[in-house]
């Protein structure tokens, strides 16, 4: 429509343009390009309505539709191509059951969560199937718990309702979003605004009631809920609706003869902040840093440089633990980096150089050539967050996974150095997972016909006969479904695997979340089974009997990986205070394992030693306040190929690198 036109949406125009006598008989009202503003929405026009069943206000500039609009049969509803800076207006229209909001830049990937939780009865958004089990009921009931828990132990004894609430309810609020986690990376933002409205909550009950009842009347009523997963092992043993079997009795932290023995062994020699919004030295103890992983030396594949590259937030860092500076960074607007791995390419001219994939809520798989500080491409093949990379070792061909569950193998190509030229192709696409994508790994990779996936649901497995390092396309993109699901002793088969990492070619190292333990176990024990499977309907299921299971912590977050390290023998792990877990796993690996259907999990294999968190300065010698008997969640570690330096990524915008006092 011309703008010049003096145009008003009023009562008359709807009646000519719908060719209806009334508004309370027009079912479907098409508006799309009427270059409409907030303004144009009134209220005693709009609400005569009464029978609107489906909205077009598409390619308008509508920044939301304005308070006091009711449309109660309203169903269907496009304001895509507008200029929307948020979705909390959609809390008016519950009964939607399709919406798109594609076009409105400032959308975020946190919006469409929003418009999931607003919108219960959601169908369709933006043309996709809605699932609501990532964000409903249970993901709400374990932020209360935790929200309530942390206001138990941190407000609730030196809380006054008559003094200051204001300035209780913002500090409860911004603890709130430092300590509580629940939930896949990608639902961080949704996470902290749900979070933020139910702090708001309790803070009302507490200004409410009398204090004590806190305890009481909230508190208590979650854990006879069973919804507080602080349950004591006897209780939950005895309760037939309990689906989870605690591993261990003991407390959630290393016992004080580990820690003596560790004190000196690794040294804490710098924590960066470089994923922030600001310099070094920053407040910003928000910014969540999800992955870290060494460079390989591209001259010999067993062992790293002292280059690490980690990524969280907007950026992608590569820092040199040698001089303990960041090297280079790359900041990619609106984007939430999740993971990132390496891999060693030969050009044309016999070059060998290192290549890095990064990869985040955007969906997007960004190409860096770290050597040369170039970021020299983006690859767009999946449609939500990307939450894990995998390159086939010493080749360009790298496996992508997402939060829905979808994984793709491509080849990204080798870059030209000297155009940064290069053509990448789609390969392979496997399915049958439909939950969110952690981990991936390649088993026993000289035959290059198994592919496994940690994910939210567990273990999963696929067989691809060597098309990993082999397949070409010509036509139609291959599609391989899951070929069965692992399951470990005593482990919900449900459970969410949050740590795959591979020993070598046939051992592997695995956490599931709220366990307490980490299982090694042979890849080529379970291969045995898997091919005695016969052709099955469902997924078929698979039991591990595992070589080991070592202790750690009994925390309830989810998300914190594993490393290993051959060359040393060693396995390590952080945890959600801060302390470093190291392991050995240099044994004898050819011994029967345990049958463990049978066995109980009353002896585990303790870690040879526990770094502590350490007392944190800044450079100018005033102390991180912000981290005083807190600790840190580390969310991912690594270590160089000899363990000269292990590193952390935390969740509160900090990098910690550590050195080994063998080379001090």
């Amino acid at each position: 429509m011309d703008s010049s036109q003096n145009f008003k949406l009023n009562e008359a125009y709807l009646k000519t343009i719908t060719q209806c006598e009334s508004l309370d008989l027009i079912e479907e009202l098409n508006l799309e390009g009427h270059q409409l503003c907030d303004s144009d929405l009134k209220p005693d026009v709009i609400n005569q309505l009464t029978s609107l069943v489906e909205l077009d206000l598409s390619k308008n500039q509508l920044t939301c539709i304005p308070n006091g609009i009711q449309l109660k049969s309203l169903k269907y509803l496009n304001v895509s191509n507008n200029c929307l800076k948020d979705v909390e207006w959609l809390q008016y229209f519950p009964h939607i059951l399709d919406i798109d909001t594609y076009g409105n830049v400032s959308l975020t990937v946190d919006d469409e969560y929003k418009t999931m939780f607003l919108l219960p009865s959601l169908e369709f958004l933006n043309g996709k199937g809605v699932d609501h089990k990532q964000i409903g009921s249970e993901f709400t009931k374990e932020i209360w718990v935790r929200v309530v828990k942390l206001w138990k132990s941190n407000f609730a004894m030196k809380y006054d309702k008559n003094n200051n609430r204001d300035g209780v309810e913002a500090e409860f609020i911004s603890l709130c979003k430092t300590r509580v986690h629940y939930g896949p990376n990608s639902l961080r933002g949704y996470r902290h605004w749900r979070i933020e409205a139910i702090a708001k909550e309790v803070m009302t009950f507490v200004s409410d009631f009398p204090q004590e009842t806190i305890t009481s009347c909230l508190y208590d009523d979650l854990i006879m809920g069973q919804l507080c997963k602080d349950i004591k092992e006897t209780e939950i043993m005895a309760s037939p609706a309990s689906k989870k079997m605690k591993l261990s009795t003991t407390t959630s932290g290393p016992s004080e003869s580990i820690l003596r023995k560790q004190q000196n062994t690794y040294l804490p020699v710098k924590f960066l902040q470089c994923h922030g919004s600001s310099d070094e030295g920053s407040d910003d103890f928000q910014t969540q840093i999800w992955c870290c992983s060494f460079e390989p030396d591209p001259n010999d594949s067993t062992k790293t440089t002292n280059m690490v590259a980690t990524c969280g937030g907007e950026k992608v860092c590569f820092i040199d633990c040698s001089t303990l500076q960041v090297a280079s960074r790359f900041a990619q607007n609106r984007e939430q980096f999740y993971t990132l791995c390496w891999t060693t390419a030969v050009s044309g001219d016999n070059v060998r150089s290192n290549i890095l994939a990064a990869a985040g809520c955007l969906g997007y798989i960004h190409l860096f050539h770290p050597q040369q500080n170039v970021l020299y491409g983006r690859i767009k093949i999946h449609n939500c967050p990307v939450q894990a990379l995998l390159f086939i070792k010493n080749s360009t061909r790298l496996l992508s996974g997402d939060k829905n569950g979808i994984i793709h193998l491509t080849d990204v190509g080798v870059p030209s150095l000297s155009n940064y030229q290069y053509k990448w192709n789609k390969l392979m696409t496997f399915t049958g997972l439909h939950h969110s994508v952690i981990k991936l790994a390649l088993p026993l990779s000289s035959q290059g016909q198994y592919l496994l996936a940690a994910s939210e649901t567990g273990l999963y497995c696929w067989k691809n006969n060597a098309a990993l390092s082999s397949v070409t396309v010509q036509g139609k993109v291959p599609q391989l479904p899951a070929l069965c699901h692992i399951d470990f002793p005593h482990i919900p088969s449900d459970a969410i695997a949050d740590a795959l990492s591979m020993y070598d070619d046939d051992v592997l190292v695995t956490k599931f979340a709220d366990t307490g333990v980490i299982f090694v176990w042979r890849f080529s024990t379970v291969l045995k089974k898997i091919k005695q499977l016969k052709i099955q309907i469902d997924l078929p299921f698979v039991f591990c009997n595992p070589d080991r299971e070592m202790k750690w912590s009994n925390t309830t977050h989810c998300y914190i990986d594993v490393a290993t390290c051959k060359a040393m023998g060693k396995t390590i792990a952080g945890d959600d205070v801060g302390n470093i877990w190291i392991y050995d796993i240099n044994w004898n690996m050819k011994g029967k394992p345990k049958d463990y259907e049978k066995a109980q999990f009353n002896s585990c294999v303790q870690p040879s030693s526990i770094i502590p968190f350490p007392k944190c300065t800044r450079e100018n010698g005033s102390q991180m306040k912000k981290l005083v008997g807190t600790g840190m969640l580390f969310n991912s570690v690594s270590c160089s190929w000899n363990m000269k330096y292990i590193v952390v990524a935390t969740d509160n915008n900090v990098v910690g690198v550590y050195k080994s006092n063998c080379y001090i």
